[in-house]
């Protein structure tokens, strides 16, 4: 049986009252929240980049993964997105604020090792709504 993973399963009337985000938004939420938490820690700390603060392991990791389960749980479609959009979008300021910087290509893997990281949490958090309505098909 042919399966297309673009189409969302079919909804019961269990999963009828479960909210669900738009692909578009969840995308939208993960992306401000790295871009925001790139420039807000390097702000608040007073470095160029983020992750030379403890604040951003501290604080700034859990709180992504924090993030990324929610939307795992609301937009369970595919979750591995909402893990690497972050990311992506930290990586894009990074290269906005220093376009000419000679460790680039190093954080490109940091970034992608950290959005790799994050595919758990997102994973999780489909696994608890799977859990709850009962549902097991597919998601990426």
């Amino acid at each position: 049986m042919l399966v297309d993973r673009d189409r969302q399963a079919p909804t019961t009337p269990e999963t009828e009252s479960m909210t669900t985000l738009k692909p578009t938004w969840a995308y939208l939420i993960a992306a401000l929240a790295g871009a925001v938490g790139w420039l807000g820690i390097g702000h608040l700390t007073h470095r160029r980049e983020a992750w030379d603060s403890s604040l951003y392991f501290s604080w700034f990791l859990p709180s992504i993964a924090l993030i990324v389960a929610g939307l795992g749980f609301f937009a369970p479609h595919r979750p591995w997105r909402w893990a690497f959009a972050p990311f992506a979008a930290q990586a894009v300021v990074a290269f906005i604020q220093s376009p000419t910087a000679n460790l680039l290509p190093l954080g490109l893997l940091v970034f992608g090792f950290y959005g790799a990281l994050c595919t758990v949490p997102a994973w999780l958090g489909t696994a608890v709504r799977r859990h709850i309505t009962g549902t097991h098909g597919p998601s990426g």
